[in-house]
């Protein structure tokens, strides 16, 4: 399919319309070798680097329009970005460590799901007017639960 015959949406009709040379926010993003999201990101964090210099209006549509400086502008404040990470070395999750290790967790998930599966027996138990199996439903919670605590 060549240029000539392939369909422009109505938007882009638009902006390839107004005098100057005006790159939408997706081709914008392209040239920069980011995610759209990203420039509306910056967009919305007031970046002064990486904002568009225009706006228009198609409909009740917001066209962000970006020059061949606007797209400098950014490339250069993203390069700075890499940059400093590459500085800084590789990322590293910030917080807390976690409390247990891989294999504690798996033990606790299938702790934590044999305690509600004791718990919903009891409530059926009870249900049921069953006191002697809802007391050894109740028992196996609290064995449960002591195993827990240990861990």
């Amino acid at each position: 399919m060549t240029s000539e015959t392939r369909t422009v949406d109505p938007a882009t009709r638009f902006v390839r319309a107004l005098p100057g040379d005006y790159f939408m926010l997706r081709e914008a993003a392209q040239a920069c070798g980011v995610s759209q999201f990203t420039l509306r990101k910056f967009i919305a964090d007031d970046v002064p680097e990486c904002t568009p210099s225009k706006y228009t209006m198609f409909g009740r549509v917001k066209i962000y329009l970006y020059t061949d400086e606007d797209i400098d502008s950014i490339k250069e404040y993203l390069s700075h970005l890499v940059q400093v990470f590459d500085h800084n070395g590789p990322a590293k999750k910030v917080g807390r460590p976690p409390k247990y290790q891989q294999p504690e967790r798996h033990n606790r998930d299938k702790l934590h799901s044999r305690k509600w599966y004791w718990n919903n027996r009891v409530k059926i138990l009870v249900g049921k007017g069953d006191s002697a199996g809802a007391r050894e439903a109740r028992r196996r919670v609290k064995e449960i639960d002591e195993e827990l605590k240990k861990t």
